[in-house]
């Protein structure tokens, strides 16, 4: 843990006090951290399940039960190489910023609403 902890430490120490376009964008995402993890959790989710039923399976076959989880939406040896998953991944972190942004502006405008500084 050290070795991915303390660079990363290092790191933020460095570029704190930056200003730019990236550390503006940065920002607005380290401003609505759980917000933020919400929504992509059920947007992943979706994701999921369309690129599952897109590969040819069914949705009752996704629905099958396993152990300790309501359904699957997964099959062995189904899957996407690493870089159609970071493409993904890049894909819902640009889609999500213009919600976060929004969300980010409604918290600060609305502070009666004491609340809103847990999501």
């Amino acid at each position: 843990m050290c070795i991915t902890i303390g660079p990363g430490l290092i790191f933020l120490s460095l570029v704190k006090n930056t200003r730019g376009r990236l550390a503006t964008i940065l920002i607005v995402y380290g401003r609505v951290p759980m917000f933020y993890y919400i929504i992509h959790f059920y947007l992943l989710s979706a994701i999921n399940v369309i690129c599952f039923l897109g590969r040819g399976h069914s949705l009752a076959e996704g629905m099958k039960g396993i152990p300790n989880e309501p359904w699957k939406f997964v099959s062995p040896g189904d899957g996407y190489s690493l870089v159609v998953v970071y493409a993904i991944w890049l894909a819902v972190v640009i889609s999500l910023y213009p919600l976060c942004k929004w969300y980010d502006a409604y918290k600060t405008n609305h502070k009666e609403k004491w609340w809103l500084s847990y999501l």
